[in-house]
């Protein structure tokens, strides 16, 4: 292929431009097909790389333009990135899939297997003669599919299906102007930056110095004017930030639209960027839950809700029977009582299609006045396990005004009554009610019909003043009952009640496969304070230990002390700090067990073996001087130092020792030959020129030794100051200085990391004085330090601040050298 200077276009992305209207409408993302388990099957018989899991959603990506305007391309650059990602993998169909241009498979091939659902970029294509339009715009049907897959038929906002009866598969026929074959610059040999939509299990897409583009540019096929430049099947969270130029026909004058932080010269428009879909929030804020009525009355059900999108509508329900729908807000519905218990619930489904369902409201349809159904403790209002672990609740608005004084209840006053099953050893529980002094009480059933108070709070005896009730010692699967009283007699007042049960911690972190000591280990999410995770050694392996964590913690922390190819048990402890809503407020430690263990047998995977690196072998050949730094592949994170064994032997292919071997320890994985005999063990050993030596490494952790890596032959020529290499194209010996790269090197890990810190390794600096800077996307510095180092370096470096989810540029700078390394930060 030939290449082009890819300056060119970015000076051309870069063109002044006149004063006009901008002619980017939108980025179209349609929901083009949900999968079903036979498209799963299919794909799986055809050798699938990553799986096609049931209910993978197809995303198409069009780029909607004003009438008189032609896309010309996608790009990413220095300052604005683009990025497309998911939280799984992007599925590649495994006989017809392409990372780009699905305008070269025939129309025969788009109706075989799962091809119409591939993973894709493009420009206006989907197989030779098709351009893609929304289903909605398309007027000649389906090509079908031989198989009989892709045959599922969800509706909503995935509309008509793409195969079989009245399908329409969203292509119509194409000409020059509506399809084009894409010009992609700046994204690798064979394209190998969208290798994650081919053929290679990948959950990113990021274009730094590239583009897709459309030569000459492409319109839509219909009056709508809308381009199709990608298609991403993933069962994932789908997210992007593009980056797009569309011209002006008439003028020619080019628009470059960019995801975030225009400058003078560029657009942005908000649909640019696909964030992840925060589901509704919805809630039945009246009537109140536990309220009588009367029959026949007229009782208005309101909704709020909210959305990052836009709320689409709201739906009531009685009993899980529709009851009406409200389009616009303030949401409502109104429901003549019928006698009994009713249960009232709202479903909001916002713009994406998502939907979430209210906590219930219970209410009670009465012939007349009455009190409330939860008066007597025998009667209690069952809490649902469901959304009630801290720091969610599941809030009850309730009121004393018809209730009595239980015989269960200490409280001097009327009382109501809920209960829920405990699902761990604590719980908090808040009681608010303004007109009264505020009780709690925390019952258990000891035997049939006999009830035992397990705790009280009235800790505020004020009129009005909240209570909360946080309580550990709880015993998980037993019924326990809550009191919310007045603690003065007579009548009561409305009241609200948040009860959230503290949950337990687990594992977070998928431990069916082994585990990389340099991997983030997430506990089980439970909104505790910080988290004690404890590694137990089983039987067999050695290590182990315990660290608190707020979330995340790096395996390679010298605290868990784990030692690669052992096996563990971890058990995950949630310490919650909760605030006594006393007179004088304190502060409460309630420490919640995890399961022991949380996680089973969770192994950290093997080192891997450290060796020579192929340059300096002596079979290369190379000839080493006695100054020469001795090199070795690869970086093994968590390694607090490494041993070197040498053995002098007779030649390169002749292995037999002509002597006693010795080792040398070290903090780094190189290690410079010239080190003195009081290094070595024995004492007194050095390494001697005209020898060959047999070198072997293993690295240590803590304590622990882990084991060596495949002995490499290398030959020590004389104590020049220079290297002698052969060279790979001539028979003679020529003198070169070691490159920057096998000089001044570091790593980081784990990678991706927590957005905290990382582990830091630094091998032969060329200075005392280290500098460390850390950029966003934008090119903005988050992260500044020096470091000090002698040579090589191995610390933990803390950020300024807790960073964002995002990809990050790590630089280091040691005198005039300065190297860089790209970091992930994820949840």
């Amino acid at each position: 292929m030939k290449k082009i200077n890819i300056y060119i276009i970015l000076f051309i992305l870069m063109l002044p431009f006149l004063s006009f209207a901008q002619g980017l409408e939108g980025i179209v993302v349609e929901k083009y097909y949900s999968t079903n388990a036979a498209d799963g099957a299919n794909a799986t018989s055809e050798g699938a790389v990553s799986p096609l899991v049931t209910g993978s959603t197809v995303y198409r990506v069009y780029v909607d333009m004003a009438a008189g305007y032609k896309f010309s391309t996608l790009y990413g650059n220095a300052t604005h990135n683009l990025t497309v990602n998911t939280t799984t993998n992007f599925y590649n169909d495994p006989n017809y899939g392409v990372s780009v241009n699905p305008g070269t498979i025939s129309l025969t091939n788009i109706a075989r297997h799962t091809a119409l659902i591939d993973s894709w970029f493009t420009t206006g294509g989907t197989c030779i003669g098709k351009a893609g339009v929304l289903k909605t715009d398309d007027t000649d049907g389906s090509v079908g599919n031989v198989q009989g897959v892709l045959a599922n038929n969800p509706g909503a906002c995935f509309g008509l299906p793409i195969t079989g009866a009245g399908s329409q598969d969203g292509m119509l026929p194409s000409i020059a102007t509506t399809q084009v074959t894409p010009n992609t610059l700046g994204l690798g040999v064979g394209n190998a930056l969208l290798a994650a939509l081919d053929q290679t299990p990948g959950n990113s897409v990021v274009i730094t110095n590239g583009s897709i583009a459309a030569l000459g540019g492409v319109v839509g096929p219909n009056a709508s004017n809308r381009v199709l430049v990608g298609q991403f099947t993933t069962n994932g969270v789908f997210t992007f930030s593009l980056n797009v130029q569309i011209i002006n026909i008439s003028t020619n004058i080019a628009e470059n639209y960019v995801a975030s932080s225009p400058s003078a010269s560029e657009f942005t428009h908000p649909t640019l960027t696909r964030t992840v879909n925060t589901p509704p929030v919805v809630s039945i804020t009246s009537p109140s839950n536990a309220s009588s009525h009367t029959v026949g009355s007229s009782i208005t059900i309101n909704a709020s809700a909210t959305d990052n999108g836009t709320i689409a509508s709201v739906a009531f329900y009685v009993d899980g029977n529709l009851l009406s729908t409200d389009l616009t807000s303030p949401y409502s519905a109104t429901y003549v009582g019928v006698l009994g218990s009713r249960v009232l619930t709202a479903i909001a489904t916002d713009n994406d299609c998502v939907s979430t369902t209210s906590s219930a409201v219970n209410i009670t349809v009465i012939a007349g006045v009455a009190p409330p159904a939860n008066d007597a403790i025998g009667s209690a209002i069952l809490i649902p396990s469901i959304n009630t672990f801290y720091p969610q609740c599941t809030l009850y608005n309730g009121t004393l005004a018809n209730s009595t004084n239980s015989s269960q209840s200490v409280a001097a006053g009327p009382d109501n009554w809920y209960r829920f099953v405990a699902g761990s050893t604590a719980v908090s529980i808040e009681m608010t009610g303004a007109a009264m002094d505020n009780v709690i009480e925390l019952v258990r059933e000891t035997s049939p019909s006999v009830y035992t108070i397990v705790e009280t709070e009235n800790a505020n005896p004020n009129v009005g003043a909240m209570e909360r009730l946080n309580f550990s010692g709880l015993t998980v699967g037993t019924t326990y009952f809550v009191g919310c009283g007045s603690n003065t007699a007579g009548p009561g007042s409305a009241f609200s009640v948040c009860i959230k049960q503290l949950a337990i911690s687990g594992c977070g972190t998928n431990t069916s496969a082994p585990l990389s000591i340099c991997s983030t280990f997430k506990p089980l999410w439970t909104g505790a304070n910080n988290y004690v995770i404890t590694f137990a050694p089983q039987v067999g392996s050695t290590g182990g230990g315990t660290v608190t964590s707020v979330g995340s913690t790096s395996l390679g922390n010298v605290l868990y002390n784990l030692n690669p190819g052992n096996t563990y048990n971890v058990t995950v402890n949630a310490v919650y700090n909760l605030t006594n809503n006393a007179p004088t407020p304190v502060q409460e430690i309630i420490n919640v067990a995890g399961a022991s263990p949380s996680c089973s047998n969770v192994v950290i995977a093997a080192s891997p073996g450290i060796e020579v690196r192929a340059s300096q072998r002596c079979a290369a050949p190379a000839i080493l001087l006695s100054s020469t730094t001795l090199r070795t592949d690869p970086l093994v994170c968590g390694a607090t130092g490494y041993t070197f064994r040498f053995t002098p032997v007779v030649s390169c292919v002749d292995n037999t020792p002509t002597g006693a071997s010795f080792t040398v320890n070290s903090v780094t994985r190189n290690i410079t030959l010239n080190f003195p005999g009081t290094a070595s063990i024995p004492v007194g050993q050095t390494i001697q020129n005209q020898t060959h030596y047999r070198v072997e490494v293993r690295p240590t952790f803590g304590a622990n030794q882990g084991t060596f890596g495949p002995g490499q032959t290398i030959f020590i020529g004389g104590a020049s100051s220079m290297q002698m290499v052969a060279s790979s194209t001539e028979n003679d010996w020529s003198v070169r200085s070691m490159t920057d790269e096998e000089s001044f090197s570091f790593g980081i890990y784990p990678n991706p990391t927590n957005g905290l810190g990382i582990n830091l390794i630094v091998d032969n600096a060329t200075s005392n004085t280290i500098g460390l800077q850390i950029f966003d996307m934008q090119g903005r510095v988050v992260c500044s330090k020096q470091l000090i180092a002698e040579g090589s370096l191995q610390t933990y470096v803390s950020f300024d601040r807790d960073l964002p989810v995002g990809v990050y540029n790590v630089q280091l700078t040691s005198g005039d050298k300065i190297i860089n390394e790209r970091m992930i930060i994820q949840n």
